[in-house]
Parts: structure tokens; sequence; C-alpha cells
């Protein structure tokens, strides 16, 4: 950022002092934001004005303050000139914050006053209005088993002589999840072998042996599942919703099953996919 002189500037070493009326929720320079449990500490460098890692502490204008003095000089009511000045906002967990997912829609406003020796505060425009967007998630839900092996049974040859698309074999394993309430539990399944398959078919490992078979991933209603990237962001493609989490065990049954891809013939087959959870 840029701070300018006023016109009143003189041959001397003038203050541009930082303010904030925010609450201070924690030590001497953190300040509330519009989130319960999460602050925000405002730090304040310049090598023009000497200044290494200010921040604002209480003040006598403003609830907390920062000062920064810059050697400014030219003739009384001469151009602007400039000083830079980096400004760093750090987030500070000052307390419990709720489970599930906060929006942050506002931060400690930041007004610019400037002082000479001439006389001042002339104030210039605010560093910062206080507006603010984000998503602050607690995470809410533990992985009771990371791993989830499902060997599924052997099948004959003959089993997919209806045709490309015939399934056998169905086996089922359970995700096991412990969880506070207060939250959506969305979870995204990738392919190991293949992150960017976005079909329902896991491609086989490169030593399975079988020929024109793969396998598939049923959801707890019974549907074969999309595979998506390996993301929790919201709204991560053929990511799908488990359910609101309760406030303890969360099962999620997941059945896998060969499926015929083309033409069959003996042998192994092996397949991975990976899980990704997401709380919204």
């Amino acid at each position: 950022m840029f701070v300018n002189d006023t016109p009143y500037n003189t041959s001397d070493s003038s203050r541009v002092v930082f303010g904030t009326n925010a609450a201070r929720v924690y030590g001497a320079d953190v300040y509330a934001t519009g989130i319960a449990g999460l602050g925000v500490r405002y730090i304040f460098n310049s090598s023009a004005c000497n200044a290494t890692n200010v921040t604002m502490t209480k003040g006598t204008k403003y609830n907390g303050e920062a000062s920064v003095s810059c050697p400014f000089s030219g003739p009384l009511g001469g151009p602007y000139q400039q000083a830079a000045i980096t400004v760093t906002a750090q987030l500070v967990v000052t307390g419990a914050i709720k489970a599930g997912a906060s929006q942050l829609t506002a931060a400690p406003s930041v007004t610019i006053d400037f002082y000479s020796s001439n006389g001042g505060p002339w104030g210039q425009p605010s560093l910062y209005t206080g507006a603010a967007t984000g998503t602050l998630t607690g995470v809410t839900c533990s992985v009771n088993n990371s791993q989830i092996p499902i060997a599924l049974p052997d099948v004959k040859v003959s089993d997919f002589s209806s045709g490309v698309g015939s399934v056998a074999g169905p086996k089922e394993g359970v995700l096991s999840l412990t969880c506070q309430s207060g939250v959506k539990v969305w979870i995204t399944l990738t392919d190991n072998v293949q992150p960017s398959n976005r079909t329902n078919t896991l491609q086989l490992t490169g030593d399975s042996t079988a020929k024109g078979i793969g396998i598939q991933v049923l959801n707890p209603t019974g549907s074969p599942v999309l595979f998506g990237a390996d993301s929790a962001a919201s709204g991560n493609q053929n990511q799908w919703l488990i359910g609101d989490s309760p406030n303890g065990t969360l099962p999620v049954p997941l059945t896998a099953q060969y499926i015929r891809t083309g033409t069959v013939s003996g042998g192994s087959v092996k397949a991975l996919a990976t899980f990704t959870m997401s709380y919204q």
C-alpha cells in the first residue's frame, strides 16, 4: 500500500497512525472478527520508515493504534510524497470456534491519520473497510479406519455373459467416522490409478492380469459412485453428500463389485481408490 503525505508537509519526521475501534480479544494486539473465537492481528512493515513488525496496541484516539514514523521532506504545500508500507493480516484463534462451517463476513476496519510537526491529524482514505469473505470450517469428524480392504469373491467368466455392463461379486465394506454434530458430511472418491477418471469404473492396477473387467463402488443407496479430484473444496466435481453428522459414530457402507468393460479373460483384479472428506 502507499500512504500519501498531505500538502502541509515540511522537512521533518512525520507519523502515520493506523487505527481500529474493534474490540481487543487476545493479548495486546488481536482484535475481533465476525467469527467468535477468531481474531486478527495487523502487522505493519516499512524499510523506508524503519518499521519492523509494528502491531496495533492500545491507543489514545482509537481502541487500537499502530504508529509509523516516516522522514518526509519538501516545501510547505508541496507535492504529495509516497511511503511504501506493507500490511499483513494474521488470523489468530482466541477461543472455542463452533463446529461446522462459519462464514467470515467482517474483520476490523482500519483508518489512516497523518501527523506532522505542523499539526494533524489529517485523515486519509481508509486502509481497510472491514468487508471480508471466506469460510472457516472446523474439522468435526475423525476417520476410524483409514483403509477399507474389500476382498471380492472369485467369479467365473460366464458370470458376465450378458455383455458389457454386467456386474458380479458385490462385497460390502464400511467406512467409519467419529463426528461432532452440526455439519453436513460430504465425500469424494478418487481413482488412485487414474486420478483424472470421472467415470463410475475404477481402472485396474498394472499388476492385474484379468481383461475386460473393472471395479465399481456403490454408495449407501446402491448407486455407482462417480470419481472426482482429491479435493475437500465445496462443490468439488462428483462430491456427494453422506448426510448430517451425528454426535458419535457415522458408518458409511460402500460396496465394491466387478463390472464387464470389454472382452473378458480370466486373471487377477485389483483397483485402488482414495477418499476425501469435506465438512460444510
